[in-house]
Protein backbone atom coordinates (compact mmCIF):
# COMPACT_ATOMS: atom_id res chain seq x y z
CA UNK A 1 0.00 0.00 0.00
CA UNK A 2 2.56 2.50 0.45
CA UNK A 3 4.22 1.84 -2.55
CA UNK A 4 1.29 2.44 -4.33
CA UNK A 5 0.51 5.74 -2.56
CA UNK A 6 4.25 7.18 -3.23
CA UNK A 7 3.72 6.10 -6.71
CA UNK A 8 0.01 7.78 -6.63
CA UNK A 9 1.42 10.93 -5.05
CA UNK A 10 4.28 11.31 -7.61
CA UNK A 11 1.86 11.14 -10.40
CA UNK A 12 -0.38 14.00 -9.25
CA UNK A 13 3.21 16.43 -8.15
CA UNK A 14 4.31 15.73 -11.84
CA UNK A 15 0.90 16.65 -12.89
CA UNK A 16 0.04 19.62 -11.02
CA UNK A 17 3.84 20.87 -12.09
CA UNK A 18 3.21 20.31 -15.94
CA UNK A 19 0.17 21.91 -15.70
CA UNK A 20 1.51 25.00 -13.46
CA UNK A 21 4.28 25.10 -16.96
CA UNK A 22 1.48 25.19 -19.17
CA UNK A 23 -0.35 28.18 -17.33
CA UNK A 24 2.76 30.52 -17.51
CA UNK A 25 3.46 29.83 -20.68
CA UNK A 26 -0.32 31.24 -22.03
CA UNK A 27 0.65 33.91 -24.04
CA UNK A 28 -2.37 36.66 -25.57
CA UNK A 29 -2.60 35.94 -28.85
CA UNK A 30 -3.54 39.67 -30.91
CA UNK A 31 -5.91 39.60 -34.10
CA UNK A 32 -5.41 41.56 -36.97
CA UNK A 33 -6.26 45.21 -36.52
CA UNK A 34 -5.10 49.14 -36.48
CA UNK A 35 -3.41 50.07 -33.55
CA UNK A 36 -1.96 53.04 -35.28
CA UNK A 37 -3.85 55.42 -32.59
CA UNK A 38 -1.45 54.46 -30.11
CA UNK A 39 1.35 55.96 -28.73
CA UNK A 40 4.43 54.50 -30.89
CA UNK A 41 6.90 54.57 -28.50
CA UNK A 42 4.69 53.72 -25.30
CA UNK A 43 5.45 50.13 -24.29
CA UNK A 44 1.73 49.09 -23.18
CA UNK A 45 0.51 45.38 -21.56
CA UNK A 46 -2.19 43.76 -22.81
CA UNK A 47 -5.51 42.23 -20.86
CA UNK A 48 -8.50 40.07 -22.08
CA UNK A 49 -12.33 40.10 -21.93
CA UNK A 50 -14.85 37.50 -21.11
CA UNK A 51 -14.89 37.14 -24.92
CA UNK A 52 -11.86 37.16 -25.36
CA UNK A 53 -11.71 41.05 -26.62
CA UNK A 54 -7.73 41.93 -25.88
CA UNK A 55 -7.33 45.48 -24.74
CA UNK A 56 -3.95 47.10 -24.87
CA UNK A 57 -3.10 48.82 -21.29
CA UNK A 58 -0.83 51.30 -19.91
CA UNK A 59 0.20 52.87 -16.60
CA UNK A 60 -1.18 56.34 -15.69
CA UNK A 61 -0.65 58.28 -12.41
CA UNK A 62 -0.03 54.77 -11.31
CA UNK A 63 -3.08 53.04 -11.93
CA UNK A 64 -3.67 50.68 -15.07
CA UNK A 65 -5.89 52.43 -17.76
CA UNK A 66 -7.09 50.15 -20.58
CA UNK A 67 -5.82 52.12 -23.73
CA UNK A 68 -8.81 50.99 -25.99
CA UNK A 69 -12.75 51.57 -25.48
CA UNK A 70 -14.62 48.77 -24.58
CA UNK A 71 -15.69 46.03 -26.77
CA UNK A 72 -17.40 43.55 -24.76
CA UNK A 73 -20.79 42.29 -25.29
CA UNK A 74 -21.08 40.01 -22.21
CA UNK A 75 -20.28 40.73 -18.55
CA UNK A 76 -17.65 38.84 -17.11
CA UNK A 77 -19.57 36.24 -15.69
CA UNK A 78 -20.93 35.50 -19.45
CA UNK A 79 -24.37 36.58 -19.26
CA UNK A 80 -24.97 38.91 -22.43
CA UNK A 81 -25.54 42.57 -22.33
CA UNK A 82 -28.05 43.11 -25.35
CA UNK A 83 -27.64 44.93 -28.37
CA UNK A 84 -30.77 47.61 -28.74
CA UNK A 85 -30.75 49.46 -31.82
CA UNK A 86 -34.28 51.08 -31.81
CA UNK A 87 -35.49 54.14 -29.82
CA UNK A 88 -36.11 52.34 -27.00
CA UNK A 89 -33.17 53.72 -25.06
CA UNK A 90 -35.92 56.51 -24.37
CA UNK A 91 -37.89 54.34 -22.47
CA UNK A 92 -35.68 51.62 -20.95
CA UNK A 93 -33.92 51.84 -17.51
CA UNK A 94 -32.45 47.79 -18.42
CA UNK A 95 -28.91 47.55 -19.78
CA UNK A 96 -27.98 48.17 -23.64
CA UNK A 97 -25.28 48.30 -25.66
CA UNK A 98 -25.06 49.98 -29.49
CA UNK A 99 -22.48 50.71 -32.43
CA UNK A 100 -20.98 54.44 -32.70
CA UNK A 101 -22.95 56.38 -35.52
CA UNK A 102 -25.32 52.43 -35.64
CA UNK A 103 -22.80 51.47 -37.80
CA UNK A 104 -20.77 47.78 -36.76
CA UNK A 105 -17.54 48.29 -38.93
CA UNK A 106 -17.28 51.48 -36.16
CA UNK A 107 -16.26 48.89 -33.28
CA UNK A 108 -12.66 49.18 -34.42
CA UNK A 109 -11.07 51.22 -33.26
CA UNK A 110 -14.40 53.10 -31.57
CA UNK A 111 -15.38 50.11 -29.40
CA UNK A 112 -19.11 50.25 -28.65
CA UNK A 113 -21.42 52.81 -26.85
CA UNK A 114 -23.32 51.23 -23.71
CA UNK A 115 -26.00 53.20 -21.08
CA UNK A 116 -24.53 53.87 -17.60
CA UNK A 117 -26.65 50.63 -16.57
CA UNK A 118 -23.91 48.00 -18.13
CA UNK A 119 -21.76 50.35 -16.76
CA UNK A 120 -22.76 49.63 -12.64
CA UNK A 121 -24.29 46.28 -13.06
CA UNK A 122 -22.99 44.12 -10.66
CA UNK A 123 -21.69 41.36 -13.62
CA UNK A 124 -19.29 43.94 -14.16
CA UNK A 125 -18.59 44.54 -18.18
CA UNK A 126 -14.86 44.89 -17.88
CA UNK A 127 -12.56 42.05 -17.62
CA UNK A 128 -12.41 40.30 -14.51
CA UNK A 129 -9.53 41.82 -12.05
CA UNK A 130 -11.15 45.01 -13.51
CA UNK A 131 -14.03 47.69 -12.80
CA UNK A 132 -15.74 51.01 -14.24
CA UNK A 133 -13.45 54.04 -12.63
CA UNK A 134 -15.32 56.23 -10.17
CA UNK A 135 -15.13 60.29 -10.54
CA UNK A 136 -12.32 60.51 -8.23
CA UNK A 137 -10.02 58.26 -10.36
CA UNK A 138 -10.77 59.48 -13.29
CA UNK A 139 -9.83 62.98 -11.52
CA UNK A 140 -7.17 61.87 -10.32
CA UNK A 141 -5.66 60.26 -13.44
CA UNK A 142 -6.67 63.51 -15.49
CA UNK A 143 -4.88 65.87 -12.70
CA UNK A 144 -1.58 63.46 -12.75
CA UNK A 145 -1.57 64.64 -16.91
CA UNK A 146 -1.13 68.65 -15.70
CA UNK A 147 -5.40 68.86 -14.59
CA UNK A 148 -8.39 69.71 -16.54
CA UNK A 149 -7.45 72.31 -19.10
CA UNK A 150 -4.28 70.42 -20.65
CA UNK A 151 -4.68 67.16 -19.82
CA UNK A 152 -6.54 66.45 -23.47
CA UNK A 153 -3.22 67.13 -25.23
CA UNK A 154 -1.78 63.89 -23.63
CA UNK A 155 -4.91 61.70 -23.77
CA UNK A 156 -5.56 62.51 -27.36
CA UNK A 157 -5.02 60.83 -30.22
CA UNK A 158 -2.56 62.57 -32.29
CA UNK A 159 -3.29 63.74 -35.79
CA UNK A 160 -6.94 64.24 -37.75
CA UNK A 161 -7.64 60.33 -39.06
CA UNK A 162 -10.38 59.75 -36.08
CA UNK A 163 -10.63 63.44 -34.84
CA UNK A 164 -12.50 65.79 -36.95
CA UNK A 165 -9.62 68.89 -36.24
CA UNK A 166 -7.02 69.06 -33.72
CA UNK A 167 -4.03 70.95 -31.61
CA UNK A 168 -0.80 70.89 -32.49
CA UNK A 169 -0.11 70.42 -28.94
CA UNK A 170 -1.66 66.92 -28.92
CA UNK A 171 1.11 64.29 -28.22
CA UNK A 172 -1.03 61.69 -26.68
CA UNK A 173 2.01 61.63 -24.20
CA UNK A 174 0.36 59.28 -21.55
CA UNK A 175 -0.73 56.68 -23.94
CA UNK A 176 -4.51 57.03 -22.97
CA UNK A 177 -5.48 57.17 -26.69
CA UNK A 178 -8.62 59.04 -26.62
CA UNK A 179 -11.07 58.22 -29.35
CA UNK A 180 -13.57 60.56 -30.49
CA UNK A 181 -16.62 57.78 -31.01
CA UNK A 182 -19.37 59.93 -30.11
CA UNK A 183 -22.62 59.13 -28.05
CA UNK A 184 -26.16 58.00 -28.40
CA UNK A 185 -28.95 60.37 -26.74
CA UNK A 186 -31.55 58.46 -24.98
CA UNK A 187 -34.07 59.78 -27.92
CA UNK A 188 -32.11 56.91 -29.58
CA UNK A 189 -30.40 59.54 -31.99
CA UNK A 190 -26.44 59.10 -32.31
CA UNK A 191 -23.80 62.03 -32.60
CA UNK A 192 -20.90 63.59 -32.50
CA UNK A 193 -18.69 60.62 -34.21
CA UNK A 194 -15.51 62.39 -34.80
CA UNK A 195 -15.67 65.32 -32.40
CA UNK A 196 -16.02 63.56 -28.60
CA UNK A 197 -14.89 61.10 -26.97
CA UNK A 198 -16.97 60.37 -23.82
CA UNK A 199 -16.41 57.61 -21.20
CA UNK A 200 -19.02 56.81 -17.97
CA UNK A 201 -17.69 57.20 -14.56
CA UNK A 202 -19.28 54.28 -11.92
CA UNK A 203 -21.04 57.84 -10.15
CA UNK A 204 -24.64 58.88 -10.55
CA UNK A 205 -25.47 62.90 -9.99
CA UNK A 206 -28.88 62.26 -9.54
CA UNK A 207 -31.92 59.56 -10.05
CA UNK A 208 -31.54 59.92 -14.06
CA UNK A 209 -28.18 61.30 -14.97
CA UNK A 210 -24.89 60.49 -14.24
CA UNK A 211 -21.37 61.40 -14.43
CA UNK A 212 -18.66 61.25 -17.46
CA UNK A 213 -15.46 62.54 -18.47
CA UNK A 214 -15.13 64.44 -21.74
CA UNK A 215 -12.45 64.87 -24.66
CA UNK A 216 -13.34 67.20 -27.38
CA UNK A 217 -11.59 68.08 -30.76
CA UNK A 218 -11.86 71.66 -30.29
CA UNK A 219 -9.67 71.86 -27.14
CA UNK A 220 -7.21 70.51 -25.09
CA UNK A 221 -9.29 69.89 -22.06
CA UNK A 222 -10.66 66.88 -20.04
CA UNK A 223 -13.09 67.28 -17.98
CA UNK A 224 -16.21 65.82 -15.90
CA UNK A 225 -19.80 66.63 -17.00
CA UNK A 226 -23.46 64.92 -16.46
CA UNK A 227 -25.57 62.92 -18.70
CA UNK A 228 -28.87 61.32 -19.26
CA UNK A 229 -28.17 57.53 -17.85
CA UNK A 230 -30.09 56.68 -20.59
CA UNK A 231 -27.53 57.69 -22.52
CA UNK A 232 -24.97 55.40 -24.75
CA UNK A 233 -21.39 56.63 -23.83
CA UNK A 234 -18.19 54.75 -23.98
CA UNK A 235 -16.62 52.49 -20.90
CA UNK A 236 -12.99 52.49 -20.24
CA UNK A 237 -11.48 50.21 -17.52
CA UNK A 238 -9.00 50.13 -14.86
CA UNK A 239 -7.31 47.29 -12.74
CA UNK A 240 -8.33 47.48 -9.52
CA UNK A 241 -6.02 48.02 -6.39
Amino acid sequence: MRKRYIAFAATVFIGFSCTKETDDSIELKEPARDLSHLKSNISYDSVADFEGNIYKTVMIGGVEWMAENLRATKFSNGDSIPYVEETWWEHGDSIAYCYPNGKKSNKHPYGLLYNWYVAVDSRNPCPEGWKVPTTGEWNRMIDSLGGKQIAGQHAKTVGTKHWKETQSAVDNASGFSGLPAGNRWRSGEYANLTSYGRWWASNFHYPGTSFFFQLATYDSSFYQNTRWSKSGLCIRCIRKE
